[in-house]
């Protein structure tokens, strides 16, 4: 037998050159648990011996990550909460110049919206220039702190000027021809004062797909006012005869 360490005979059970003793056997080295295991120690309750049970931990580089919580959920409660206030407090339109729930102006139209001049006491409505589609025109309008009447005489008004409804006020007699050439108007409402005249003779061709007409006066009266025009040359779908503007709400 050699010595571990000098290589030197053991003679006696001990190194003839270093002296290191070889009677008593040392005791191995324990090696070290790398692992992530570990041996579930016995229960207090019981102390002999039996098969203990390893559990074996993931390293932690492939232990799953926890998530993070997600911030959309956040976000999305708080774009909910801006549009209720958006809702509650968001701009409001004057309920005297728009109206969502009805096909006709709630208000009459300002003269503010209307190319015009003034002669004789008189206003005369040359052009509409506004952005509303839906217009009524009054029967007198304060300018520069003067009322004046509403001629009763109106230009091609409303001539390829975009509008859906239109209400005449009573009062007006004549109109060119062309008043609601390419206006697309659908709903129109035309005062008994309206004469036959060379003017007017015609102006219901000029109508296209308008779904209700009304007229102040009676059907003989707007037969007489159209020439006995066909029904099939007046391109609306309804006229009602004897109506109120008062009524068109």
């Amino acid at each position: 037998m050699k010595c571990e360490s000098c290589g030197a005979p053991v003679e006696d059970g001990k190194c003839t050159y270093c002296g290191r003793d070889y009677s008593t056997p040392h005791p191995k080295p324990q090696q070290s648990n790398t692992s992530d295991k570990y041996v579930k120690p016995v229960s207090p309750k019981d102390g002999s011996a039996r098969t203990s049970k390893k559990y074996q931990y993931a390293p932690s580089s492939t232990r799953p990550k926890s998530k993070k919580k997600s911030g959309c959920g956040t976000i999305i409660i708080i774009l909910f909460i801006l549009g209720m206030i958006g809702a509650i407090f968001g701009d409001s339109d004057d309920s005297d110049s728009k109206d969502t729930s009805s096909v006709w102006a709630a208000g009459i139209t300002p003269i503010e919206d209307f190319k015009y001049y003034l002669d004789g006491g008189k206003v005369y409505l040359q052009d509409y220039t506004g952005h509303e589609h839906k217009v009524k025109i009054g029967n007198s309008y304060e300018i520069d702190g003067k009322e004046y009447a509403v001629a009763d005489t109106i230009e091609d008004l409303f001539c390829l000027n975009r509008v859906d409804s239109i209400i005449l006020p009573e009062g007006i007699v004549t109109m060119p021809k062309n008043t609601f050439n390419s206006c697309g108007a659908e709903y129109l409402y035309l005062p008994k004062s309206l004469k036959t005249t060379d003017e007017n003779n015609g102006f219901y061709t000029y109508l296209h797909d308008v779904k209700k007409i009304y007229y102040g006066g009676s059907e003989e009266e707007w037969a007489e006012l159209t020439n006995n025009a066909e029904r099939v040359d007046i391109d609306a779908i309804e006229i009602i005869y004897n109506a109120d503007p008062e009524d068109l709400k």
